[in-house]
This record gives structure tokens, C-alpha cells and sequence, in this order.
């Protein structure tokens, strides 16, 4: 369908930027402020097609940068269809041709895409690598870690005590290793870093320049800060003040609490006002909150009393936190930002030193990450000196091929990225971007939405000649439902404004419907606020409970608009998605009570890559591989579907083996259990096979011998993409020369203890499941429905608190150490206030983007541990101004630590929140509003999931979705068919009620009067008969295992049906408990395979009690030894030609692959089906020129019958010693320790 732009989208497509404007020196940019659902995407495609089609623009001389490359694959598909519908239309479609076949090679790509282009085109003089391969994380990590024990090493040679105290002032060595990392991070986000690091020096050293804190930045930000914080609290205080001399009995008690309170306030106020910072230091190290004076009788007014106090409590928390800022005199402030100069200096050179070795490091390797691309590629195009920017001849060049650069999400910019924009649309004259700055919530990317707000700031609407630059306003959204955007407008307007957010959410910014949807009779209201009552960490699950109801109702009700009719339809599961600010650590919670309601549910990303369970089992493996004794890893991997041991058996195996290693008792345990010892044989064989393949060979590996591939492609997409990413980063890994098993290892712990993100592969989602999600996942999404669900989580203000803080404006907040003692620092408080007024403005951005995800149907949903003091606590909040439609304080806002507190403070002010306030008695005179919500509240002892009534639709609900069944759906019908009927369907078949000749197709009786008219019926006839009678050509494979152990082959080459001989030293008793020949056939061979080699007769003893000491044999073994027998053995010429011999193996395990004719004759050669043989040879050593193979027995059988019992097994060990090792074995013996005689076969 064609794109018919509406009005203020067409002002966007045709904003013009002619050749004659961009010759002139006052052209500029065109700035496009696109809103939630406005269609930005086409409006930017739209653009690009009009450009080519009526400008005669050559597409390969425009740039696009997207933001995802999902994005600018989308958009050049777009344009492709255009082109071909106008191609299709025209009658001379030479010109259009040219261009399809141009689109191929335009710049529609991803701003790393575009830098990487041109660095390759001029890696000489980028002085880059011309492969530009990129490191990868683990890589990276590795690489960091040295780069930082160099920095620091040298800076404790350099600067010892200098340093040293820098580290005290950060807190630990660790914590100021993180301290360098983070600033070398945010430095690589800005265009000129080195100017930065300067300016932040300066700003300490500016003190000296002012007579008054003040005056500083510093001063001015904690003193403005202390404004905000100071009026809402005093408004607080005032309001609670009127109420409580309403009460005579509360104002008796509680008076002079608030008169002392209220009066400090008005000086503390003052005080800020005026500037005088000892004297606000002075009031605030002064309170002293006074006591209550008497009790209440019961005449008084609790609901006045309990805000009396909070307001009380709430001024005592005010000063608290006012003295973080104020805490020491104005003289002290100077003689502080004195003394950090010199830390702050010492700090960035160790960051200096800290970079130049990490890029030697990289350069070592030759890779490069995405920083170092776009780095060079601003070097490319931008001469600076004198922090004065001039464009490069390759810069120019460049703008004088392109016509137009056009940036899609711009408010997701950060400095480095706007500088190369910059230049490559000469100075922003040839530059179209389109952005909302209320969507911009990439801040941890260091992303500016100051950049685009800037640019629409200085930009008139095209109207005004004075400004060069034109801004262009899109509000129409045609995503959501009118009282949606209704809603979505109410709460904003009091959340955002100047201070809060950078941007006043006025009707500029306000979503305009429209889009067409059709009335919904059993839909009251399009929105619903839901505040959820939840004791003992219960939140999720209740709020999970509450979310599973509402979908359970949904799932009866025509309520989803159908994007192909326009009309309404029953949903699907897949129509529901719960966004989470993050879904580490609460998702899991969500999708269990779903699960558990018979929702079926799509966790997005899981538990991660480091906390995906296939990747753990791998990397489990690698690290037994790497050393066997380690118990966790050997532990993790035998009870995982790898090898499959319980943990039964497990406990069973230590209880039996105490004191010794794990891997120690698996190998003792081995000779008795046939499964540890096929375990013992492939963890040798992986070993050995470690030595010379590098982690993505191993990793091959393991998946093939243990059978893991199969597996981990049966547990779904997201096991199959862990093990892909696993694979990849094993893939880039050797690059860096260190590659072998324990590197990588290393590596990737390092990756995981720094909380490296390593991206997995995205995998198709469900259609017809519940998504959760992230709110960043959602963003360019739309669901019909959305529940906005964990509002209640606590904002994370691990960067506010931080040991150290980086702010572009405010420079770098540290604590201060003199003398051993560390203290804070007005420096860092200011900072640490502009961080989190930062944070909290970005995690209303990311609600904005929350909220406006659905089409259909909001729900706002969270949670609280007293309905009644969370309404108590936002009415404290909201100041008068606010109560008459005012956007709420910055304070009220900032002071709020989640998003709840905030919009629990907004709700209170809808008209329709009666449920609301009645919790707290509370009467407010709203102002009107077109927005309509549902109000719900569930208390503590209410379930979430409470039953909703029937819906209207409920009667027809089952006729309609049969009527409207897909093929899909219908073949999906027997898995969800009611399980009883089921079972008693299969008890009646087994119970003959459907007898055989009903359903042989072979039957004679059998007339296929069943069959329809179909004309193809008897082909598929003839088909079904073929397959149901298909027999195998080598049915006898199916009884053939496809691995065996040698004992199991060759017991059907044994004579003998008799049971062997048992000696008389197996058959003796210990303390009254018989012992079985088993036993001591096991400790025989656990003597044998520890006993040195060289020893006398008379060594047995002393070698016993040397192996019981080490843990390699027990005690209860030790005793039931033979020890006549084994000295014997110790005199004989064999233990002396084992002694004598070169590279003794003994236990020897192994595997090999044979011909499966070779164990069932029926079974014809040709079928090439092979199956594998493990075993273990007692002895294997070198003598001469090959192999001499010895097997220890210990029955009294004659030599004849060891010979003819035991000859298949030898073979077999033979024939795999010679493939394995190319080296013939020239003798094969067998020695019973029964007899004392020793059996050499043939």
C-alpha cells in the first residue's frame, strides 16, 4: 500500500534544503521532533524517496544512518518496493533503474558501518589495520586487565605516596582500577577527550579565582539543589501546619514540633537564597528535632496526626541530606578543591598511561573495537587545533559527493558520533535528523539528548528568516487509541518539565490521536492503574497474579483491533507483552506464575550468556578439562545431560571415597562401575585432544563425543543461540595469541566478573505467547496490550554513589584523603546531584517509552506495602501548584526513588482516582482532564488473580474462534486436548473397540468406503500402505547399541558356562562380613595401578600404607588384600620387565570405533554402521620396538581357560593400541594372581 503522508508529515518530507540554500554560508539543519507513533521512519523513507523520484538526487550521493541494522535493512527494503511500484507506473523508467541498481552499494547503514566504510577506504592514513578485525569481548577484558597492571604498577614506581593516596580517596587498589576503567570508557564516547581532561583539571583550579563557593559551579548546583528541596518541604510543612489547627488535640502535642521545624525551614531557605553558605552550614548542623510534648486522647484526628508527622519526619530527612552537601565551611570547600587538584591530575595521567598500553596491546594484535573505528574516522574528517574544528580534505570531498545526510533516533547521539554528523554535512548545512527526545534512554551509551534538544531549540519553524535552521513537529500518533494518548499525555504533563526532564511536555510534545480504531463495548476505559499491596518480597508474583487474571479475561472479550479488517477479534497470547525496566532477576519471577496459569510466555534474553545453563555446563567441562580436580566443575559436569550421574549416585561415590579428592574417588571408583569408567575415558581423551585444538576445535569436540549438540538443539532457540555465542567468541579468541585452554578461561571470567554484556543471537519469539520484555527491547515495537509492570523497583543509583563520578559539565567528583583521614567533598555531592537528576530524568524517558508501546490497552501495575502510606507519601509531595494542574516540582520528582512514587504523586491529581484517595481520607479539587483510567487497588489480603466477572462475549466465544481456525490451529488441537479424555480414547482402543482389520490397510475387509471423493485419494492410499509397511534394510542395527564396553563383547566367545574359579584369598571373611572376589579383585587392581615401580618382595607393606596415606586406596581395601600373592607378583620377571620398560601406562583407557558386522554376523558389511568400544587395559608398556599389553586376573582358572576366556578382550585392546599409537604390540600377557603364573597369548 502506497504511503499517504498526512499534513505535518508532508512539511517534514518536503522541508527543503536546495542547492542555492547550501551554497549559503547561513543554511542549516532541519530538525524533525518526532513523537511515539508518528511514523517517523516512513516520514525519513518517504523523504528519500521523493528525493531520488522528483529531486533527480542519485541515491548513492545520500547518507542514512539508522540506528539498529534491522532498521536500515528495513529502510532499504522500503525504498526497493518504491522504486519498483514507480519504476512499474513510469514510461521511461531508465532513470529508476539506474537508481534500484544503485541502492545496493548507498550509504543506509549504521553510523559504525558508515565509519568503518571509511576508515578501510583510508586505513593508511587512519593508520588502521586494513582487515579491521574487531576484538572480542573476552579478548578485550584480557587485554584491560594487563593494560591496567602495567598503568598501575608504573604509577606506584612513579608517584608512590602521591598515588597512594589518590587510592586511599577512592577507596581500595579495586575500586580505583574501576575508578581508571570508567573513565576511560566515558572518555571514548567524547569527540575531543583530551580537552575534557583538561577542563576537568580546571575546574578545581578555578576556586582560586572566585571569593565566594557560591560562585562555583559547584556551590551553584547544592545551593540550587537546596532551593528545590527547601520550598517543597516548607509547602509541606505549611500544608500540614493549617490541618493540624484544625485539631485542637494534635496541635496541643505536636505544635511546637511544627512551629521549630517551620521556622528553621524559613532560615535554611534564606540562607540559600541569599548564598550564605556557613550559614546554612551553620542552621543545618544546628537541628535538633524537638520531642512531642503529651499523649493524644482518643479525640484526636489520626489521618491529621500521621501527616503531621510525616511532614515533621520528612523536614528531619531534608536536613539529613542536607548535610552531605553542607557539611564543612566555606574555607574548608577551597582548601579541599586545593588538595584534590593534584589527585584529580595523578588520576587522568594514570588513565593516559592506562590507554596508550591498551592500544598497544590491540595494535599487537591487530584488532580494533567500534571507539577505535569511530575515532579514526573523525581524524579522517576533522583537523583540530587550538580546540578550533576545520574540516579535512577528505571531509570535503565527501561533502561535496553527498547531497544530503539524513540521521534517524538522533536523540540517541553521544558527542563523538554528532562530531563526525557534523562533519560529513558540512557543518550540519546538508544534515536532516529526526528524534524525540522524550525516547532517548540509552544514557549507559553515553547518549546526549542535550545534542538534539539543542538543535530544536535554536530552530524556527520556517516561518522566521532570521534562523538558518528549520524545525518540524510531528504529533500525530497512530499507533495507540485516543484514551491512551489521552492518558499517556495527563501523566507526563506533571512529570516532565524544564528541570525534570529538559523539555516542558506541553501541547507541542502532546500526543495527538490519530489513528482509527473501532468502539469496544465491554472496554470501560483504555487505561488502568493498578497499585497492588505486597508483604515479604511478594511483588512480582502478586503483580504477575494480577496480570495472569486481567490476560484470562482478555482471552473471552473481542477487544483487539484487527490490523487486515479494522474490526475487533478475540486475542491471542501473543497480543500481551509485560515490559520490565530490566529482566534480570524479576522476569523469571513474572513467567513462573504465568506458566503456572497455563499461559504460555516468552522470556526475552533469559538469564544471559554468562547465566544461560548450556553455557555454564560447556564452560564446566572446559574448566574440568583444564584441571580435573576441580570438584565444582567436576561435580556440575557429571550430573548434567552430558553423563548423566544422579546425585544420588554422586553422594554415594563421596560417602564411599572420604578424604580424598573428587576426581580421586571417580577413579577409584571406576574399576567398579562401568559408566565412571567410560566417564574417566573421555575426560583422558578430551585432555589429551585440548592439547592441540584451540577452544572452538574443543568446543566442537565436546558437543560431538558427549552428544550435547543434539540436546542443546531440542531445548529451543535460546540454547541453541547461548552455544552459537559461546562458539563465536571461542572463534575470535585465538587472534589474540593467547590461545590456548586456560587463557580463554581466563578470559572469560574476566568478561563475566566485570559484567561484560555478551549478545546472543536473537531468536524468533512465539507468536502466540506472552512476551516479557525489557523496555529497551520494546523500543520501535507495539503491542495490542501492555502491562507496565515492576514500577515499584527502586531506581539504581549505583552511579550516583559511586567511589568516583563523571559528569561532561560538572567534571570528576572524589572524596578527599589528608592525613590518612578520607573525607567527602563538595565537589563530589554536586556531581553526585547532577548524576541522579541525570538518572531520574532518564528513567522517565524510559516510562515514556513504556507507556506508549500499546495500541489497545495500558495497564500500569504496581505494588506497595501499605496502599494508605504510599498515598499518604505522594500527597506530601504534591504542592499547590501541582493540585491546579501545574507539572509536579523538579523536588517532588527528583526526590522520588521509582517510578511509582512519582506516578502514585500524579494519579492522586486524575479526577477518577476517588479509590485512591479514600485510602487516605484525602479530597482534592482536580482539574478536568479528557483522560479516563480505571483505578484499582488490591490489598494484602485480596488475590491479584481474583475472579473478573463473565464478559458479554463469553457466550460466543467458542463459536467465533471456531469459525475463524487456522490450520495452525487445528493441527494444534490434540496437544491441548483435556488429558482424561485422551486416556480414556487410548484405554478403549488397547480394550478393542477399534479392532486390528479396522485399521489394516491391508486387510481385505477393508473397502476405503471412509475415503472422500478426493481424485487423488487412492495415490495417498498407496502412499500411507508404502510407509506403514516399510521394514528397514538392516533391522538388526536396532538391537545394536551404539557403544560397548569389551566385557560385553566378549561373553558370547566364552566355553565355559560355568562361573570361573574363585581363589581361596577372595572367598575369605573380614570381621565377620564375607568379602565377594569383586571386592578384592578391586583392590587388587587399585594396588597395582598406584604401586611404584623398582620395589623388593618385602616392599609390599610399607607400599600399602604409602597408598593409604595419599588417599589412593582405602583402608577397608588395604586389609583384604593378598599379600603372599602380590610379593610373588613383585618377584616375578614381568613386574621386573614392566620396571625396566619405557612409557608405562597402566589403566589405560580408551575408545574405538569398529565395524558393527563385527558384533552381529546378520548384520551385512556394506551397511558402514560403526559402533564404539571403550575399555581399560591393566598395563601397556614399551619394550624394544613395540608395545607389551599385560591384563591382571585374579581366579585360579588353568592358563588354557584364561587364554581361550580372555583372548577376544586382548585382541580387541591390541588392535586399538596399534591404530591409536602406529606401533605393533609384540606380546600379550596375562597374569593370575591366583596362580602366581603368567598366560603370553598367541
Amino acid at each position: 500500500m502506497a504511503f499517504c503522508p498526512t499534513k505535518e508529515q508532508l512539511s517534514a518530507i518536503l522541508a527543503e534544503h536546495t542547492k542555492d540554500v547550501r551554497d549559503d554560508k547561513k543554511a542549516g539543519f532541519i530538525t524533525v521532533s518526532a513523537a511515539a507513533g508518528s511514523g517517523k521512519t516512513a516520514v525519513v523513507t518517504e523523504r528519500v524517496i521523493r528525493l531520488i523520484t522528483e529531486c533527480s538526487v542519485d541515491v548513492d550521493r545520500l547518507l542514512v544512518v539508522t540506528f539498529t541494522n534491522a532498521a536500515a535493512a528495513e529502510m532499504r527494503a522500503r525504498i526497493s518496493a518504491a522504486l519498483d511500484l514507480k519504476i512499474a507506473e513510469s514510461s521511461d523508467p531508465t532513470r529508476l533503474i539506474r537508481q534500484k541498481m544503485l541502492l545496493s552499494k548507498a550509504d543506509i547503514c549504521t553510523v559504525d558501518a558508515f565509519c568503518r566504510k571509511i576508515v578501510s577506504e583510508h586505513f593508511e592514513e587512519a593508520d588502521m589495520p586494513p582487515s579491521l578485525n574487531m576484538i572480542s569481548a573476552p579478548q578485550l577484558e584480557f587485554f584491560t586487565l594487563r593494560a591496567l597492571d602495567f598503568a598501575f604498577e608504573h604509577c606506584y614506581s612513579e608517584y608512590k605516596d602521591e598515588f597512594y593516596r589518590v587510592i586511599s580517596s577512592i577507596g581500595s587498589d579495586f575500586a580505583a582500577r574501576d575508578a581508571v576503567r570508567k573513565i576511560y570508557s566515558f572518555l571514548r564516547t567524547l569527540a575531543y577527550p583530551d580537552e575534557w581532561m583538561d577542563y576537568a583539571i580546571s575546574l578545581y583550579g578555578d576556586f582560586s579565582r572566585y571569593d565566594s563557593i557560591k560562585d562555583t559551579f559547584y556551590g551553584k548546583t547544592l545551593i540550587e539543589n537546596g532551593i528545590d528541596e527547601a520550598e517543597l518541604v516548607l509547602h509541606r510543612l505549611e500544608s500540614a501546619n493549617e490541618e493540624m489547627l484544625r485539631c485542637e488535640e494534635t496541635a496541643r502535642t505536636r505544635g511546637g514540633v511544627v512551629e521549630y521545624c517551620l521556622k528553621h525551614a524559613k532560615a535554611v531557605l534564606s540562607a540559600l537564597y541569599s548564598g550564605e553558605w556557613d550559614k546554612v552550614y551553620e542552621l543545618v548542623l544546628s537541628f535538633e528535632k524537638p520531642s512531642v510534648k503529651g499523649r493524644v486522647s482518643k479525640q484526636h484526628d489520626p489521618e491529621v496526626k500521621e501527616r503531621v508527622d510525616a511532614a515533621a519526619s520528612a523536614y528531619a530527612k531534608f536536613i539529613e541530606n542536607m548535610k552531605k552537601g553542607f557539611f564543612m565551611r566555606e574555607s574548608e570547600c577551597f582548601e579541599t578543591a586545593k588538595g584534590l587538584k593534584g589527585d584529580i591530575e595523578l588520576l587522568i595521567y594514570c588513565v593516559k598511561i592506562f590507554a596508550e598500553q591498551l592500544e598497544i596491546y590491540k595494535k599487537s594484535a591487530a584488532v580494533v573495537d567500534f571507539a577505535d573505528i569511530e575515532y579514526a574516522a573523525l581524524r579522517l574528517l576533522v583537523k583540530r587545533e587550538n580546540s578550533v574544528s576545520s574540516p579535512t580534505e577528505t571531509a570535503k570531498r565527501f561533502c561535496s559527493d553527498v547531497f544530503e545526510v539524513l540521521i534517524d533516533e538522533y536523540q540517541d547521539t553521544n558527542d563523538l558520533q554528532n562530531a563526525i554528523f557534523l562533519a560529513v554535512s558540512q557543518n550540519g548545512s546538508k544534515l536532516f535528523t529526526v528524534g524525540d527526545v522524550k525516547q532517548s534512554i540509552y544514557g549507559f551509551r553515553k547518549a546526549e539528548p542535550s545534542l538534539f534538544l539543542s538543535m530544536l531549540e535554536s530552530s524556527s519553524y520556517g516561518d522566521d528568516p532570521s534562523s538558518p535552521d528549520t524545525k518540524v513537529i510531528l504529533s500525530n500518533n497512530f499507533r495507540s487509541r485516543k484514551g491512551i494518548c489521552d492518558g499517556v499525555n495527563f501523566i507526563f504533563s506533571l512529570l516532565m518539565s524544564g528541570d525534570t526532564s529538559g523539555i516542558v511536555y506541553d501541547e507541542t510534545h502532546a500526543l495527538k490521536a490519530a489513528g482509527s480504531f473501532p468502539e469496544r463495548p465491554s472496554v470501560k476505559n483504555d487505561c488502568t492503574f493498578c497499585l497492588i499491596e505486597s508483604k515479604n518480597n511478594e511483588s512480582c508474583e502478586r503483580e504477575a497474579g494480577y496480570i495472569a487474571g486481567k490476560i484470562k479475561r482478555m482471552m473471552r472479550e473481542k477487544c483487539i483491533t484487527d490490523a487486515k479488517t479494522g474490526g475487533l477479534r478475540f486475542p491471542k497470547y501473543g497480543d500481551f507483552a509485560v515490559l520490565l525496566r530490566s529482566v534480570k532477576n524479576t522476569a523469571e519471577k513474572y513467567a513462573a506464575v504465568l506458566r503456572k496459569k497455563g499461559i504460555p510466555v516468552y522470556l526475552e534474553g533469559g538469564s544471559g550468556f554468562f547465566g544461560s545453563p548450556h553455557v555454564k555446563k560447556i564452560t564446566a567441562l572446559l574448566r574440568l578439562i583444564n584441571d580435573p580436580f576441580d570438584d565444582i566443575a567436576l561435580l556440575s559436569c557429571m550430573v548434567s545431560p552430558m553423563f548423566g550421574f544422579s546425585y544420588d549416585f554422586m553422594a554415594r561415590l563421596r560417602a564411599r571415597f572420604r578424604g580424598v579428592p573428587l576426581y580421586t574417588a571417580v577413579l577409584q571408583g571406576e574399576s567398579e562401575d562401568e559408566r565412571l569408567c567410560d566417564f574417566v575415558c573421555k575426560i583422558d581423551a578430551l585432555r589429551r585432544a585440548a592439547v592441540f585444538l584451540t577452544p572452538l576445535e574443543l568446543i566442537d569436540r565436546i558437543l560431538y563425543d558427549t552428544g550435547y549438540a543434539v540436546f542443546a538443539a531440542g531445548d529451543g532457540q535460546e540454547a541453541s543461540a547461548a552455544v552459537k555465542a559461546l562458539k563465536d567468541l571461542a572463534l575470535q579468541y585465538p587472534s589474540s595469541g593467547y590461545n590456548g585452554l586456560s587463557g580463554f578461561l581466563r578470559s572469560l571470567s574476566a568478561a563475566e566478573e566485570s559484567g561484560t554484556d555478551i549478545k546472543m543471537p536473537t531468536s524468533e519469539t512465539s507468536n502466540d505467547s506472552v512476551k516479557i520484555i525489557s523496555v529497551h527491547s520494546s523500543k520501535g515495537l507495539q503491542f495490542p496490550v501492555c502491562f507496565c509492570a515492576g514500577l515499584s523497583n527502586e531506581f539504581n543509583m549505583s552511579d550516583v554513589n559511586a567511589s568516583i563520578l563523571l559528569d561532561k559539565t560538572a567534571g570528576i567528583g572524589m572524596m578527599y584523603t589528608e592525613n590518612g583521614r578520607r573525607t567527602g567533598s563538595i565537589m563530589r555531592r554536586a556531581v553526585s546531584r547532577s548524576k541522579k537528576n541525570e538518572l531520574i530524568s532518564e528513567e522517565l524517558r524510559i516510562f515514556y517509552v513504556s507507556a506508549t508501546r500499546a495500541s489497545d490497552s495500558l495497564y500500569l501495575v504496581g505494588s506497595c506495602e501499605s496502599v494508605e502510606k504510599a498515598v499518604l507519601a505522594a500527597d506530601g509531595l504534591i504542592d499547590r501548584f501541582s493540585a491546579k494542574g501545574a507539572p509536579l516540582s523538579s523536588a517532588a520528582v527528583m526526590s522520588s526513588s521509582s517510578i511509582m512514587k512519582a506516578l502514585n504523586c500524579v494519579m492522586l491529581l486524575h479526577p477518577s482516582a476517588g479509590v485512591l484517595r479514600s485510602e487516605a481520607s484525602l479530597c482534592y479539587n482536580c482539574e478536568t482532564t479528557d483522560s479516563r483510567f480505571d483505578f484499582e487497588v488490591i490489598h494484602a489480603d485480596e488475590a491479584p488473580d481474583k475472579a473478573y466477572g463473565e464478559s458479554p462475549d463469553a457466550e460466543n466465544y467458542g463459536k467465533e474462534k471456531t469459525d475463524t481456525e487456522s490450520v495452525d490451529e487445528i493441527r494444534k488441537k490434540p496437544a491441548t486436548q483435556d488429558r482424561e479424555k485422551a486416556s480414556q480414547a487410548a484405554e478403549e482402543s488397547d480394550a478393542g473397540k477399534n479392532t486390528a482389520e479396522e485399521h489394516d490397510f491391508n486387510s481385505d475387509n477393508y473397502s476405503g468406503d471412509d475415503m472422500t471423493d478426493d481424485p487423488n485419494a487412492e495415490r495417498i492410499f498407496e502412499e500411507v500402505s508404502k510407509r506403514a509397511n516399510f521394514k528397514y534394510r538392516y533391522r538388526a542395527l536396532s538391537s545394536v547399541a551404539a557403544k560397548y564396553g569389551v566385557t560385553a563383547l566378549i561373553s558370547d566367545s566364552m566355553p565355559f558356562d560355568e562361573d570361573p574359579a574363585v581363589p581361596s584369598f577372595a572367598a575369605k571373611e573380614d570381621g565377620g562380613v564375607t568379602v565377594s572376589s569383586r571386592d578384592v579383585g578391586t583392590a587388587v587392581h587399585q594396588f597395582l595401578r598406584f604401586m611404584r615401580m623398582g620395589l623388593d618382595e618385602n616392599a609390599v607393606d610399607s607400599e600399602i600404607e604409602r597408598l593409604v596415606n595419599k588417599g589412593l586406596i582405602s583402608e577397608d581395601y588395604a586389609r583384604i588384600l593378598p599379600i603372599k600373592h602380590l610379593a610373588a607378583f613383585m618377584r616375578s620377571q614381568l613386574y621386573k620387565r614392566m620396571s625396566e620398560g619405557t612409557s608405562l601406562k597402566r589403566e589405560w583407557r580408551f575408545l574405538y570405533e569398529v565395524s558393527a558386522s563385527r558384533l552381529d554376523k546378520s548384520i551385512p558389511p556394506q551397511s558402514d554402521e560403526q559402533v564404539v568400544i571403550q575399555g581399560i587395559a591393566d598395563c601397556v608398556f614399551v619394550e624394544g620396538d613395540g608395545f607389551v599389553l599385560v591384563d591382571y586376573k585374579t581366579s585360579k582358572e588353568s592358563a588354557g581357560r584364561l587364554a581361550a576366556r580372555y583372548k577376544p578382550q586382548l585382541d580387541i585392546y591390541a588392535e586399538a593400541i596399534e591404530n591409536i599409537y602406529g606401533i605393533p604390540v609384540k606380546e600379550k600377557i596375562i597374569y593370575s594372581l591366583g596362580t602366581d603364573t603368567q598366560v603370553i597369548l598367541p
